[in-house]
């Protein structure tokens, strides 16, 4: 077999598993479907008597991004807990490389598409469900009711927090994708804990690091990624401490990208590792 990667041989790779755990995927995808569907009916039927419920809506695509994606990338490689099934997979004549494209695509390419169309479509119908049949009290002004009792569909891209649900499904899949490499059994639990485990340590020396640094009580206190904090003696405000603007913009993309890409570099060595 030519060990230089071949995206044709990548095709037969990606068809291959397709086609040996459409089942599986696509129980995934209907019970991911159906979460979705079931959740969010239940909170609209349940508000349309009241303000639409917005932080509701915004916390579903939340949890269904982080915690659907990560179950899923989780146990992409549980696989190996079976000899017969993980020799296979090793002995399959592909190189490491399209091997590790299989699993960035399925994980976080794929799942993610699915995702953003599934949220999509329910999102428009739950909102065009409660406009539809939203009863508001006799009480509420008519203004009030053009503002409060009115369902608008997320802008998954264009608001702040969603941009950062987003970046923290690439990054925690990353996470995810590598522990189920690193845990046969249990990948979710165990990589979970370490990830609850690691930034509580990381945050607790970054507060005794800031500490040291700066010696006057400032508020907040030893946090991370903040872009500004302020420095008082409890009574007095002595003065704000700001990032520059572009240093603020470049450590927004440059912390997550470096953590994105050192997890998936450590998964292609994992992966290979495996293979050897």
């Amino acid at each position: 077999m030519n060990n230089a990667f071949s995206f044709l041989r990548f095709w037969f790779l990606l068809k291959k598993y397709l086609s040996e755990n459409r089942k599986s995927i696509g129980l995934y995808t209907i019970g991911l479907f159906l979460f979705l569907f079931v959740l969010f009916g239940l909170i609209v039927l349940s508000s349309l008597h009241s303000n639409f419920p917005a932080d509701l809506q915004t916390g579903l695509f939340a949890i269904g991004l982080l915690f659907g994606g990560s179950i899923f990338s989780s146990s992409f490689y549980a696989f190996f807990t079976n000899k017969p099934k993980a020799i296979r997979f090793i002995n399959l004549p592909a190189t490491t490389g399209e091997k590790f494209l299989l699993g960035f695509i399925i994980t976080q390419v794929l799942f993610f598409v699915v995702f953003i169309v599934f949220f999509s479509t329910i999102d428009q119908l739950m909102c065009g469900l409660y406009n539809n049949n939203v009863a508001p009290p006799a009480w509420v002004l008519p203004y009030d009711r053009q503002i409060n009792f009115h369902a608008t569909p997320l802008d998954l891209f264009g608001e702040r927090n969603n941009q950062i649900y987003i970046m923290l499904f690439f990054i925690l899949n990353a996470f995810m994708h590598l522990g189920s490499l690193s845990f046969e059994k249990n990948a979710f639990i165990l990589t979970s804990l370490f990830i609850i485990l690691a930034f509580t340590i990381i945050a607790f020396y970054n507060n005794r690091l800031m500490i040291g640094l700066i010696p006057e009580t400032i508020v907040p206190r030893g946090k991370f990624f903040n872009d500004s904090f302020r420095i008082e003696d409890g009574k007095t405000i002595k003065g704000v401490v700001s990032l520059p603007e572009k240093w603020e913009q470049l450590l927004s993309i440059l912390i997550p990208a470096s953590i994105f890409i050192c997890c998936w570099s450590a998964t292609y060595f994992k992966l290979k590792e495996k293979q050897v």
